[in-house]
């Protein structure tokens, strides 16, 4: 008896796929963040990644600085909702 032949199935075409609703927009977008403790304050080891993320925020001064500027200067997106959450940060 020989081996039975496979048979190909055939592929389905490749469509492009769509993108999740609210995927790839940042809910602080269009935001302004400004600080809300010292840096010195914040008990960040200095020269970790939340420590120069929350210095690029109490840079701004009491002005702030927008979640899209924040980004541009390699600011963490995910930080900011940490900061939020303990108080370092406001949103305007």
């Amino acid at each position: 008896m020989g081996k039975a032949k496979k048979v190909a199935k055939p592929k389905a075409p490749i469509t492009p796929k769509a993108t999740p609703p609210g995927f790839g927009v940042s809910r602080y977008a269009g935001k302004t963040l400004i600080p809300n403790v010292k840096l010195e304050e914040s008990r960040r080891i200095s020269g970790s990644t939340r420590y120069k993320s929350l210095a690029l925020i109490t840079a701004a001064g009491t002005k702030g600085i927008s979640f899209e500027e924040y980004r541009k200067a390699k600011g963490v997106s995910r930080y900011v909702g940490w900061f939020l959450k303990r108080d370092h940060i406001l949103l305007k």
